[in-house]
């Protein structure tokens, strides 16, 4: 897994007053480090190629992705992780629907529920956790409606949103 060191709010040149970004968003929106050390945090379990998720799990080192069967792609596992460490990552709690410190995250703005017909900035703590759970959440930003036609033949909706992962019953850590 992987993860933000830490979240910022109220830097300069950032878009949103009072709306947490992980570190590394930051640093490039300010254009300059403001965190010293790591900005993401990272950890991968090296046991999984002793069989730590059942018999015969391991790793698939490869490049080519050409994974075999009962392999898990470990370079496809950092690039997804890493994304979540440059900021790909609600802080949300999917549960309670609490804002962290009740300060929303930039994620916040942008993740729109299509059955309330609202971001989740705009909606109560209650209403979150229940659009964390609907299967009808969506990524909802002017750069995306324009991308995603090029790049998505499905998981986008006629608004071109993009569909976030919020299956009816909660995942944590995957869901969100």
């Amino acid at each position: 897994g992987a993860g933000t060191a830490a979240l910022y709010q109220n830097f300069s040149n950032a878009p949103f007053t009072n709306t947490y970004y992980p570190a590394a968003l930051a640093n490039k929106i300010r254009r300059s480090d403001g965190h010293p050390g790591a900005e993401i945090n990272a950890q991968f379990n090296s046991s999984v190629d002793n069989a730590c998720l059942g018999a015969g799990s391991r790793f698939y080192y490869g490049l080519d992705n050409a994974t075999p069967n009962n392999t898990i792609n470990l370079l496809v596992v950092v690039l997804h992780e890493i994304g979540h460490g440059l900021g790909s990552a609600s802080y949300t709690d999917e549960v309670s629907g609490n804002f962290q410190d009740n300060v929303p995250d930039i994620w916040a703005r942008f993740m729109f529920d299509s059955a309330q017909n609202r971001t989740w900035l705009q909606m109560t703590s209650a209403q979150r956790a229940t659009s964390a759970v609907n299967n009808t959440l969506f990524w909802d930003s002017p750069s995306m409606r324009v991308a995603a036609p090029g790049y998505l033949n499905v998981g986008a909706d006629a608004m071109n949103r993009v569909r976030l992962f919020a299956p009816t019953s909660l995942q944590q850590g995957s869901s969100v």
